[in-house]
C-alpha cells in the first residue's frame, strides 16, 4: 500500500519491537560475510510486492501459513514507498515490516542483517533471529506513485516506467544499487534459483496499469511474472494476488485468521504515520476491508 495526498507530521514514536534498536539493525555489520539467500535443497515459498506493508493487507492469510509451516519463507520489498518523504519514513517502514512479520511467526521481533551479494548486486538481508527460515529482502527502489508518474525526489522513477522502457535504469533511495529492467528480472531470477520455492505470492499480473490497483503493485506482478517465466526450477505455482480492488470482495478472512493478520497489522502500524493506528479506525477507512479480505486474480502453474 502506498499513501498520496497526505501533510507530513511528526514521525511518530516507533511502538514496541519497532523501536531505535530494530531501525539501527537495518544497517548490516561492516564486513558482514555473505551468505546463501534460503536454503539450497529446501523448497519453501516466495513473497515479492512493491511496498513494505503490502505483503501483510493483501497477501495474508496465505502469508502466515507460510511462514509458520517452518519451511524457508523469504520477503522481498521492491520498493522503500518513501512517497515524498526522507529516509526516515522508509526506514520507519521497514521496522514496521520486520515486526509484522515476526508477529506472524509468533516469535521475539529480533532480526540479524546481512549484505548478500545477488546477480551482482548486493542485497540487504534481515533473517529472522528464533525462526531462520524467515528472511526479508529490501531492496529499496523508488515509489512510483499510484499512476506510475513517480516523485519528484527520485527523479519521478517508478517500476512501471522501467517495465515500459519509458526510462533505462532505476536507482535505489539509498544509492546501493542500479537496476535495468533485464538487470531487475535477472536479481529475482538469482533469489527464486537459491531460495528454490514451491510457491511465489506476488501482486496482480492478470490485469494491468489503469485497471484501480496502484502501478507499483502492478508492476511488481509484471516483473515477477517476468523472473518466474525464466526461472529455470523445480515445479512450482505462481500467485496473483488482489491489492486495491479486493475492497469491493466479500469480506472472507474471520476468526483467528483475522485476529492474526490485525495483530500483525497493529505491530506495523506504530511504524507508518500515514496509517490508522487502531483496528477501530482501520475499519473507518478502506484499511479495513483490506485486512478482512484477501483475494487471489489468478495462478501460473510452472
Amino acid at each position: 500500500m502506498d499513501h498520496q495526498h497526505m501533510t507530513r507530521r511528526q514521525l511518530l514514536a516507533l511502538g514496541a519491537g519497532g523501536g531505535l534498536a530494530a531501525l539501527v539493525a537495518l544497517s548490516p555489520p561492516a564486513g558482514a560475510a555473505p551468505r546463501v539467500v534460503g536454503a539450497a535443497k529446501a523448497k519453501g515459498a516466495m513473497h515479492i510486492v512493491a511496498h513494505p506493508d503490502d505483503a501483510l493487507l493483501f497477501l495474508n492469510p496465505d502469508q502466515q501459513r507460510d511462514i509458520v509451516s517452518g519451511r524457508p519463507v523469504q520477503i522481498v520489498y521492491l520498493t522503500a514507498g518513501e512517497n515524498t518523504f526522507d529516509a526516515t519514513y522508509w526506514q520507519a517502514r521497514e521496522v514496521g515490516a520486520l515486526a509484522a512479520a515476526a508477529s506472524l511467526a509468533g516469535v521475539a521481533n529480533a532480526w540479524t542483517p546481512s549484505i548478500v551479494p545477488v546477480n551482482g548486486f548486493n542485497l540487504l538481508v534481515q533473517q529472522l533471529t528464533a525462526k531462520p527460515t524467515v528472511t526479508i529482502v529490501f531492496m529499496r527502489l523508488p515509489d512510483g506513485n499510484a499512476d506510475g508518474s513517480g516523485f519528484p525526489l527520485s527523479n519521478n522513477q517508478s517500476l512501471q516506467s522501467l517495465w515500459t522502457g519509458t526510462i533505462a535504469a532505476m536507482d535505489a533511495v539509498d544509492g546501493s544499487a542500479s537496476y535495468d529492467k533485464s538487470g531487475l528480472i535477472a536479481t529475482l531470477v538469482a533469489l527464486m534459483a537459491a531460495t528454490r520455492p514451491l510457491s511465489i505470492r506476488t501482486q496482480d499480473f492478470i490485469n494491468t496499469f489503469g485497471g484501480g490497483d496502484h502501478s507499483d503493485h502492478y508492476a511488481a506482478g509484471a516483473f515477477v511474472q517476468a523472473a518466474n517465466a525464466a526461472y529455470v526450477g523445480s515445479r512450482r505455482t505462481l500467485y496473483a494476488y488482489m491489492g486495491y480492488p479486493a475492497s469491493s470482495q466479500p469480506v472472507n478472512v474471520a476468526s483467528r485468521k483475522y485476529q492474526a493478520k490485525t495483530a500483525a497489522w497493529l505491530a506495523y502500524a506504530p511504524n507508518d504515520e500515514l496509517v490508522p493506528q487502531t483496528i477501530a479506525d482501520a475499519n473507518q477507512s478502506v484499511y479495513g476491508s483490506w485486512l478482512a479480505r484477501q483475494y487471489q486474480s489468478g495462478h501460473i502453474v510452472s
